[in-house]
């Protein structure tokens, strides 16, 4: 157990705002704040074999791998009802349930799925809960998991360890998952594992129904408002109980927050309302608190005065520190900082480890394996309290730091933990608003990492948002908001999007062109991506033109076995392999793949793309056999480095049951084809060109089994959806054609 707290205020006000307003990080500590009373860092308790009592009870025997940042609430009241729901539809249930619990801000929804885990802890082996907000963070929590369960270990990079982590709730059961705070199911999707589990969402949005159950709470019944207020403040009659209850519409966050300043503080109801009608849209707007109190100001204010008169440089490294994101911060990345002029450089590693230490000991950081850690409202008010003129060159200095962390690859696996510990820091240095190059450069980048790794809709977002931004404030044709656009192309193209991809890549190339000429690697690397949209778009004799130039040029400008030409060499394999040339493409995928083996790696994603593609070649050649085998190695080799969920993971195992078909295995196909399906239409959503492909697949596999009927319904709706989504003369909306008429045939005998 970790606490750390404030010596502000007497201690019964401090505990007994303690369970308040959680906002925790990885250091594991939550921490509470009321009004004008108290602040105080309320306990965490994370069990590692049976759960530890608290208030005197006895022990009771819990999860053996349990993660929840809220103790049991003695004061909790009510609810019975949908705690009962929520018991009854997990249990009628054999495999992954999905529940979701619904509700606007403060109306409870943390605390009851707290309340849930701590009640029913004896029915499970693993209870895990995962801050969902920022969906980047989401797979360093199930990587902590991973370490937990002993799957993997600190050291292992984020892909490993939720490869494993996820295998290992998919084959398994008793455990529960947390999802706290998630604002859209999208966010989740590829998260949610399929073993014989259960899954708690809380959020404030709707449209969680797909997932699963969903209940909605609402605000307290009158009775249950009366009854919370009088526990916290037991002094307080039940009229007056009553008519707070009434003036703060018996939300319940509200309830505990106004019980416990009155008590301490001994405000009346009146006054006490008074207050909350003049300040109301402040405390809502800036959080539980807002800024009334001074407690929390007050404390961290006097702590840094500390610092100031102590050291100067410590308070710019930690203003900078705290400029970045609430997850943690490596002293290897501090260690590497540059103290702005006239300032003494904390460079030396032990200088910045007294650093550190300062900040732990005045209570302005908690120390974590490696680094330091800010909490979110600590982090907050050292911000809010720097001078605004020099907060300008603090995030500067922050974002210079980020930038000098930057990986240099974000097409490389084994770079991508290097990634997820980044961006959450970069994203909140803005670096939309940076008039920095490199950090401009670091966002594009990674804006690839997240779509290269598989996360669309994050990688979408920031794409969109540097491009949006650097439009108007750098021009069109600047080179960052270029290098945006060719990454807003990408996302869009992953999300199926073709033809506004192919419109944002054919502005860029021909901007490009003008600017930088035909050879320049830029110019190539648009081209590169408009021949993907041609081809997605059916148009294959247009991405066969496109691709060959650009092969060409990047052989003579960079060379035969550069990264850059070998991405054209397999794109025009590709061309080839669409315009029925199949030996040729073969030839090239096979001279590709030797290359890519040689000097990116045997398990580097693009060799396994190599891989993939010569599977391909070897199907259309007439022999499957051998594409079985290099398609199922390609698939197993996926699945553990990109996991099962990620669209080139999915894309093999579409392309092994065709060749499970190819071979008669009509049965393996289909299982195959289902499962495919199935994780894209979760993941992708049911309109995606990828979605389609798969259920035109299952189509054939269905009716290859005698099963007419069910191939013409999957046949008819595919179909539909790809004249609507793709036009009614794409080769794919063809085939689609083709097939109903077959099956429409065998339906009439």
């Amino acid at each position: 157990m970790i606490t750390t707290g404030s010596t502000v205020g007497a201690a019964s006000a401090v505990f007994g705002l303690g369970r308040l307003f959680p906002a925790w990080d990885d250091g594991w500590v939550q921490t509470a704040t009321g009004l004008a009373a108290a602040v105080v860092a309320a306990p965490l308790c994370v069990w590692a074999g049976k759960a530890k009592s608290v208030a005197g009870k006895k022990s009771v025997t819990g999860p053996a791998t349990w993660s929840i940042p809220i103790l049991p609430n003695p004061e909790f009241v009510g609810r019975e009802v949908v705690l009962d729901t929520l018991s009854a539809r997990f249990s009628e249930s054999a495999g992954v349930a999905v529940q979701t619990v619904q509700g606007m801000g403060g109306i409870g929804k943390t605390q009851l799925v707290a309340h849930y885990a701590h009640t029913n802890r004896a029915k499970y082996r693993i209870v895990w809960w995962i801050p969902a907000e920022d969906p980047t963070l989401i797979g360093a929590r199930f990587a902590q998991l991973a370490v937990a369960l002993h799957l993997a270990r600190s050291s292992d990079d984020l892909t490993t360890s939720v490869t494993r982590v996820l295998g290992h709730l998919n084959a398994t059961s008793g455990w529960l998952l947390i999802f706290d705070n998630a604002v859209s199911p999208s966010d989740l999707r590829s998260w949610l594992p399929s073993g014989a589990g259960h899954i708690l969402i809380t959020s404030r949005t709707g449209a969680w129904n797909h997932l699963g159950a969903t209940t909605e709470l609402r605000e307290m019944p009158r009775g249950e408002s009366v009854e919370l207020v009088r526990r916290r403040h037991p002094a307080l009659s039940r009229a007056d109980a009553n008519r707070l209850a009434e003036g703060l519409g018996d939300l319940p966050l509200a309830l505990i927050q106004a019980a416990g300043f009155m008590q301490t503080s001994g405000t009346p109801v009146a006054v006490y309302l008074q207050l909350v009608e003049k300040y109301a849209g402040e405390v809502m707007h800036h959080g539980p608190v807002g800024d009334h109190d001074g407690t929390l100001t007050a404390s961290v204010t006097m702590s840094m005065r500390q610092l100031a008169a102590g050291d100067a440089a410590s308070l710019r490294l930690l203003q900078v520190a705290a400029s970045l994101g609430p997850e943690p911060i490596p002293l290897t990345w501090l260690a590497g900082r540059r103290g702005s002029s006239g300032e003494r450089p904390l460079e030396a590693e032990l200088e910045i480890r007294a650093s550190v230490s300062t900040f732990v000991e005045l209570g302005l950081a908690t120390s974590t394996n490696g680094g330091i850690q800010f909490h979110r409202l600590t982090r907050a008010v050292i911000t809010d309290a720097i001078d605004p003129d020099v907060l300008v060159s603090v995030r500067d200095e922050a974002r210079e730091l980020l930038s000098s962390q930057r990986p240099a690859s974000t097409d490389d696996s084994a770079s991508w933990g290097q990634w997820a510990r980044l961006i959450p820091h970069l994203l909140v240095t803005d670096p939309a608003d940076s008039h920095d190059p490199e950090t401009r450069r670091t966002a594009c980048d990674a804006t690839r990492y997240l779509l290269k790794s598989g996360q669309i809709d994050a990688g979408h977002h920031l794409a969109t948002t540097l491009h949006e931004a650097w439009r108007v404030r750098l021009g069109e044709e600047d080179v960052d908001t270029l290098r945006a656009a060719q990454q807003l192309g990408h996302a869009l193209r992953i999300r199926g999007e073709y033809r506004q991809a192919q419109e944002m890549d054919l502005d860029t190339a021909n901007r490009r062109r003008r600017i930088l000429g035909f050879d320049h690697p830029d110019s190539l690397w648009a081209a590169s991506n408009l021949a993907v949209d041609w081809r997605q778009l059916g148009e294959y004799q247009k991405a066969e033109q496109v691709d060959q130039d650009t092969y060409d040029r990047r052989r003579r400008v960079l060379g035969e076995s550069h990264p850059d030409t070998l991405s054209s060499a397999s794109n025009l394999a590709v061309d080839w392999r669409q315009l029925g040339e199949h030996e040729r493409a073969s030839q090239l995928d096979r001279h590709t793949l030797d290359l890519r083996k040689r000097i990116l790696g045997e398990s580097h994603p693009d060799t396994l793309d190599s891989e993939n593609n010569l599977a391909i070649d070897l199907l259309e050649l007439g022999q499957p056999e051998q594409a079985l085998a290099i398609g199922q190695d390609t698939l197993r080799r996926r699945r553990a480095i990109l996991g099962e969920n990620h669209p080139d993971t999915l894309w093999t195992a579409s392309n092994v049951a065709l060749a499970w078909r190819r071979l008669g295995e009509h049965q393996r196909a289909r299982r195959l084809n289902e499962d495919t399906l199935h994780r894209r239409r979760r993941i992708l959503g049911h309109d995606h060109p990828d979605t389609l492909r798969s259920a035109s697949h299952l189509g054939v596999d269905l009716r290859n089994l005698g099963e007419y009927e069910r191939s013409r319904e999957l046949t008819e709706d595919t179909l539909r959806r790809r004249r609507r989504v793709l036009s009614p003369d794409h080769p794919d909306t063809l085939r689609s054609e083709k097939n109903l008429a077959i099956v429409q045939g065998r339906l009439l005998g």
